[in-house]
């Protein structure tokens, strides 16, 4: 099995697991900035990734990091007795490391197994919930919270979630996920190019993009609409298709699926159009921000928590197809409006998601939990007046 041990053998001890290492996948980005800003304020880390996924690039950044990392299945990949021997055999991997003072998950299901076992290699757990657990279980939840020190949720909305969950308040932080975007130079589009990045599902309601293209092609009639995202709901997209078809949009939307190079279709995008009913924060949107690309969103309540209308987006109501239309016609033929939107947007995205922040409040809760759980020792002492 392939693996890295630590190069240097100094600070607490704290083990990130991750579903998987690849440079395209969630949550890469955050991973990365954790494990370069981390090794900086005195811990010593290793990762756990679920799947050997990108283990061949990725390994040898860590590795020159000096972070160790390895590759074992923390839960099961199904609840059968074949599952749980094989969780049984990782488990045993993972205890193999040394003890470990922090464990954090950044893992996206709802299921509290590893939760569970974390105490058998671990003095504290946390996790960072990611989502809006729109496909989870609430239960599951519930019970991964309970067995939490703290729970992270990466939006506002996220957190009022974890509360409905009856969480306790005093576990929830809220930490907005920081990363750095390596922007494309010298892309433009060739035609006024409109870029929705969402899973094909109902709830994501590019069905609202589509009609309101057919408004703004009226004005803008070589419009371009990209769709980047899986196709969850194959009924939908079959949905989706036919009403391209009704309004004669087929040679004006294009159907992309899943792509690993959004920031470069970005780059070659005139705007980002959200319609989403509820978003945990809006990852695609921030980077549109990052890459200077103005955001036509609808009020979800994640990003409706830093973007504000005609100041750094252009914002709808959800499900408003003339809305959209309108936003989108007033960012393709007003520049003054486009550039002031554009410049804000991005300073907004430096102020709030980029990566010393998020790492500082990540260290922050780390120390807190290290000083909760060895108040007595006269190093974990030291450590809290640190903090």
């Amino acid at each position: 099995m392939a693996e890295h041990r630590h190069v240097a053998d100094c600070g607490e001890r704290v083990l990130l697991t991750v579903p998987q290492l690849e440079a395209t996948s969630s949550p890469y980005r955050e991973l990365m900035a954790l494990c370069k800003g981390l090794t900086r304020r005195g811990f010593r880390l290793d990762v756990c990734s679920l799947r050997p996924n990108g283990s061949d690039i990725t390994g040898s950044q860590l590795a020159a990091m000096g972070v160790g990392w390895f590759v074992a299945r923390f839960r099961p990949a199904e609840y059968g007795l074949s599952g749980w021997l094989e969780f049984l055999k990782y488990r045993r991997v993972i205890r193999g490391r040394g003890r470990y003072a922090i464990h954090h998950s950044l893992d996206f299901t709802s299921m509290p197994l590893e939760a569970w076992s974390s105490p058998s290699f671990a003095d504290h757990f946390l996790f960072t919930q990611r989502s809006m657990n729109r496909n989870g279980y609430r239960w599951a939840l519930k019970a991964r919270a309970r067995r939490a020190g703290v729970v992270v949720g990466i939006s506002e909305g996220v957190c009022g979630y974890l509360r409905s969950l009856q969480v306790a308040p005093s576990k929830i932080r809220r930490v907005y996920n920081g990363f750095h975007l390596s922007v494309p130079q010298g892309v433009k589009a060739a035609v006024p190019g409109i870029l929705c990045v969402a899973h094909l599902q109902r709830g994501k309601r590019q069905i609202d993009l589509i009609r309101a293209v057919a408004r703004v092609r009226e004005r803008q009639s070589d419009i371009m609409l990209r769709l980047v995202g899986e196709a969850y709901d194959t009924e939908y997209e079959h949905q989706l298709r036919l009403e391209c078809r009704r309004l004669s949009l087929e040679k004006h939307v294009q159907f992309l699926g899943r792509r690993t190079d959004v920031p470069a279709l970005l780059a070659q995008s005139s705007i980002l159009v959200s319609c989403s009913e509820t978003e945990a924060l809006g990852t695609s949107i921030i980077e549109a921000m990052k890459v200077g690309v103005p955001v036509v969103s609808s009020r979800a309540e994640g990003p409706s928590e830093f973007l504000v209308h005609q100041e750094n987006a252009w914002l709808v109501d959800t499900g408003d197809v003339a809305g959209f239309a309108e936003g989108i016609l007033n960012l393709l033929e007003n520049e003054t409006l486009r550039q002031r939107l554009v410049d804000r947007a991005r300073a907004t995205a430096e102020r709030l998601f980029s990566p010393e922040p998020m790492v500082e409040a990540y260290a922050a809760i780390y120390r807190e939990l290290l000083a909760r759980g060895c108040a007595s020792d006269r190093k974990c002492q030291t450590l809290r007046g640190a903090s």
